[in-house]
């Protein structure tokens, strides 16, 4: 089996590191993002299994960023894309749930709830 790749779009650098460091330990090939218009151009080029993206970021926000990668029909494969935001009001679930992201999470969690979580997914 080869080995499953997971991209980090994230303008947060200790977010990230915790993030890369968890999935790296369960075997994950993980990059990092922290501008969401570099995002695309690497979510074209790794194919990646998943995307966590974050919805605040300077430039594009994580929603337009998860339309274009809906709407790219370059890509070979479609990530299964998570949406991470401080703001956990129903409004942006329907936001995120609206641009095509596949879930939503809110801040804090546990970096281990999501490697088992992204392990769920791709079973």
């Amino acid at each position: 089996m080869s080995i499953r790749k997971v991209i980090f779009v994230d303008d947060d650098p200790s977010m990230i590191r915790v993030l890369e460091l968890a999935f790296s330990q369960a075997g994950f090939q993980t990059f990092r993002v922290m501008d969401s218009e570099a995002a695309l151009t690497t979510i074209q080029q790794e194919v990646p299994d998943v995307v966590f993206m974050d919805v605040m970021m300077p430039g594009k926000d994580g929603y337009q960023l998860c339309r274009e990668v809906r709407e790219d029909t370059s890509l070979r494969q479609q990530p299964y894309i998570i949406m991470l935001t401080a703001r956990g009001m129903s409004r942006e679930q329907t936001l995120a749930k609206d641009a095509g992201a596949n879930e939503f999470m809110t801040k804090p969690f546990s970096p281990a709830q999501l490697v088992n979580r992204v392990r769920q997914i791709l079973e």
